[in-house]
């Protein structure tokens, strides 16, 4: 049985897409791929302060990025309080999720 034409590009292409998709912090547009020798390498933040997000009452245990393109954030921390908070837009508030006993340690988003 014969390979079809163009399968082995689209196999490789769909590899390469697979590494950008895993990772967490992963561009809108899909970059230009030099070469297939390595591995794709996932983008990093910048670290400059971009936005400041402030209502915690104390140190914050653990965040979390969900939504389409990572558009909410989520905050858990040692005032026993998780926060949800619109990325790109600090000064629009946040929901408040109280009522746990104790300290937020982690944060699970799907």
């Amino acid at each position: 049985q014969e390979v079809p034409p163009g399968r082995l590009l689209q196999l490789l292409e769909q590899a390469v897409a697979h590494q950008i998709n895993s990772c967490r912090y992963r561009p809108k547009v899909l970059p230009p791929i030099s070469t297939l020798l390595r591995d794709y390498e996932c983008f990093v933040l910048p670290n400059a302060l971009a936005h400041q997000y402030v209502g915690h009452a104390a140190n914050v245990k653990c965040i979390s990025f969900f939504g389409a393109d990572g558009q909410y954030l989520v905050s858990g921390s040692s005032d026993q309080t998780v926060r949800v908070w619109q990325t790109g837009r600090p000064d629009a508030g946040y929901l408040l999720l109280k009522g746990h006993s104790a300290r937020i340690w982690d944060i699970a988003t799907s």
